[in-house]
């Protein structure tokens, strides 16, 4: 199940983008961006000795299949648990708890897999170009996928609640991602991974994610009408 795997990377790219605008300044997006960039160019001689099928090969391998559901599940509860305790100082408590800002902006485990997935299946789209030039021409394109998507965020998300909503619900996402994965293993056999969850019941959660979301969203925008000019002080 490949496609779920490319999902879950997406989200995992999704969210590292909004933690980049957790800083009120464009430089945290500068700063993210560049990192996916160099994390990106530093590892693909790692890459270059991967086949195509690598990840391929997972879903063949019961252990490793529950070693990713693992990694996943493990990341997106401490970014649920993380967020909860964010949005509670947020709503709730009077006295904002300083040492959080730490947790928010790390970047988690998933988004190296993200980065070493969309690596290797860029590379074969340069084929007889030079590993190092190729891995450079990727590795800027991450750089500008992550700092443009940081923007379209800042953009529509104006108030830093909002955009810390958006990675709670990620992270619930990625959850669900988890679940369905591990879902596989009860299907599990020697030859191919099969993962089989109700389509009603999926479709269900996703569309109260959704709405929940969209509450969320049009609340603070009522709420926050007075704050417009934080874009202005961001840029």
């Amino acid at each position: 199940m490949e496609s779920l795997l490319q999902i879950i990377f997406m989200l995992a790219i999704l969210k590292f983008s909004a933690k980049a605008t957790f800083y009120s300044k464009y430089w945290g997006v500068v700063l993210f961006a560049l990192a996916a960039g160099i994390f990106a160019y530093a590892i693909y001689p790692l890459v270059i000795k991967n086949e195509l099928k690598v990840f391929t090969g997972i879903f063949s391998e019961r252990a490793k299949v529950t070693d990713l559901a693992i990694v996943i599940t493990a990341e997106a509860i401490a970014g649920i648990m993380i967020s909860m305790a964010v949005l509670h100082d947020y709503y709730v408590s009077t006295e904002k708890r300083k040492w959080f800002s730490f947790f928010r902006p790390l970047p988690g485990i998933v988004i190296a897999g993200a980065i070493f997935y969309i690596e290797l299946k860029a590379f074969y789209f340069f084929p007889g170009v030079h590993f190092g030039m190729a891995a450079f021409i990727i590795a800027g394109g991450l750089t500008l996928v992550v700092g443009i998507l940081s923007v379209i965020i800042r953009l529509f998300l104006l108030v830093e609640d909002m955009r810390q909503e958006l990675v709670f619900y990620i992270n619930i996402l990625l959850l669900l991602g988890a679940v369905i994965l591990n879902a596989g293993l009860a299907d599990y056999n020697q030859s191919s991974y099969n993962s089989d969850v109700g389509l009603p019941g999926l479709l269900a959660f996703l569309l109260l994610i959704y709405f929940l979301g969209a509450a969320g969203y049009f609340i603070q925008k009522t709420k926050n009408k007075g704050k417009l000019k934080n874009l202005q002080k961001w840029i």
